[in-house]
């Protein structure tokens, strides 16, 4: 999968999506503005780590934060409201 976190009032919300589709594109197609756009990159696992946010946005010219962005997802996932998306 791939991210992409947008940073709105009050909150940064996390938007998940398949790995066929540029960031740049599923930005648009939702409407993000790209002042908005504070991390993207992909969502991967590992043996020590089931849930990873890493790497980059060569199509937004954005990195992942890695573990802040990682926690965001896990809050979200498991339905804390702490995110939007």
């Amino acid at each position: 999968m791939k991210y992409i976190i947008a940073n709105w009032p009050g909150t940064e919300a996390v938007y998940l999506f398949e790995t066929t589709i540029m960031h740049a594109h599923f930005a648009r197609s939702q409407g993000i503005p790209r002042d908005r756009i504070v991390a993207a990159g992909f969502v991967g696992d590992s043996a020590d780590a089931p849930l990873r946010c890493h790497g980059q946005s060569t199509s937004l010219g954005v990195t992942s934060r890695g573990e802040v962005d990682t926690e965001i997802l896990r809050r979200r996932l498991k339905g804390d409201g702490a995110s939007g998306g």
